[in-house]
């Protein structure tokens, strides 16, 4: 098993494309989340009917799905993601514990572009 930090650079693949970026590792997230500009820079086609219900802090909605390849840490994993807006979000992919589960495990000290602690102390 591979170790995972808060942050970690992945390559998502469609049938047509190949986007290289930045996700955040979200432990309590069930399902893994994509925004609407890299699903139109992948050029992939979401599932018509497919669609799942998402609870978050902004209450209850139904979400588009999308099957996506994404490699993290040298494995290749085809997994389903919501489609959201997530623009507003430093990271614009989301991999949940769907994709975590018996594949990863996250170490909160290992970091890509996370904060290390000690940055994070007060300097005298």
């Amino acid at each position: 098993m591979c170790a995972i930090g808060l942050t970690e650079e992945v390559v998502l693949k469609s049938q047509k494309k190949s986007v290289k970026t930045i996700a955040k590792v979200d432990t309590g997230a069930t399902r893994s989340s994509i925004d609407k500009s890299i699903l139109a820079a992948l050029e992939a086609e979401s599932e018509p009917r497919k669609r799942v219900r998402v609870k978050s802090a902004l209450g209850e909605e139904k979400r588009r799905l999308v099957y996506l390849e994404i490699e993290v840490c040298g494995k290749s994993i085809l997994n389903r993601f919501n489609i959201s807006d997530r623009l507003n979000h430093t990271h614009h992919v989301l991999i949940g514990r769907d994709i975590l589960f018996g594949n990863f495990v996250v170490d909160v000290s290992k970091k890509h572009l996370s904060f290390r602690l000690a940055d994070l102390k007060v300097k005298k």
